[in-house]
């Protein structure tokens, strides 16, 4: 009997996140402390996220390609409704943070500076293309970023790469299997200051292995799986601002 762990799902997540958020890097947790308080304004300025959360069909055997076959089951799905939904639960999870002040997205999006930057269009990577939600650009020009940030009369403003994926656990060979998908979310954020300063910069992952174990392992489940996508949101920017606190 083989038994195995596919976790290139995550690495996949952690490369897009890092190479889509501003002053990328592998290093540890960046910040600049003189940047943060509860009176200093910042504002999310850029999203960007995979267009499909993929589960992994290489490891999915027959029966894994029979459930595919099925309309509960597939090997991938639009990640554009989840991360609309997931939107909310960020600004809310990072609006409570004692670090810094988080300005409305409705006043971001709804403004003038907001309304006239370019950005740029992502660059698709690994067979990977890129989204953003409605309203959101993507930028990473620290320039576009510095600028804005002075147009909006913030004192930092934030980039995020949001990342859904699928991650699986499998015993078996021969195409029969046992095994289980469980969800995974990565999250990069980068701030920036009105001076050009990078002043933030970590990464956070979490995954939810209370899946049911099931025949033939590959296909997801993503109607069951999408809310424990919100639940992780929930914990990895959590886990975001507990770090940023440690840090200050």
């Amino acid at each position: 009997m083989i038994r195995h762990s596919t976790r290139f799902s995550v690495f996949l997540l952690i490369v897009v996140s890092l190479l889509f958020t501003a002053g990328f890097t592998f290093s540890k947790i960046k910040v600049k402390p003189d940047a943060f308080g509860k009176e200093k304004r910042f504002a999310i300025v850029s999203v960007v996220t995979m267009n499909k959360i993929r589960a992994n069909s290489q490891k999915s055997g027959l029966i894994g390609m029979m459930k595919a076959a099925s309309k509960k089951y597939a090997f991938s799905a639009d990640a554009a409704p989840v991360i609309k939904k997931a939107m909310p639960t960020i600004y809310r999870e990072l609006s409570k943070s004692k670090q810094f002040t988080l300005v409305s997205p409705r006043k971001v999006l709804a403004s003038l500076p907001m309304k006239k930057v370019k950005g740029t269009k992502p660059k698709n990577i690994m067979g990977a293309k890129y989204i953003m939600p409605a309203g959101y650009k993507y930028i990473k020009s620290k320039t576009e970023l510095k600028n804005l940030a002075n147009d909006l009369k913030v004192d930092g403003v934030i980039t995020m790469s949001v990342n859904y994926g699928v991650a699986q656990s499998h015993i078996g060979v021969a195409g029969i299997g046992v095994g289980k998908n469980y969800p995974t979310v990565l999250i990069a954020i980068a701030a920036m200051d009105r001076k050009g300063r990078l002043i933030w910069r970590h990464m956070e992952h979490a995954d939810s292995k209370d899946m049911k174990f099931h025949l033939g392992v590959g296909p997801a489940d993503f109607k069951k799986m999408e809310p424990y996508y919100m639940q992780l949101t929930r914990t990895v920017i959590r886990k975001h601002l507990k770090k940023l606190d440690s840090k200050l």
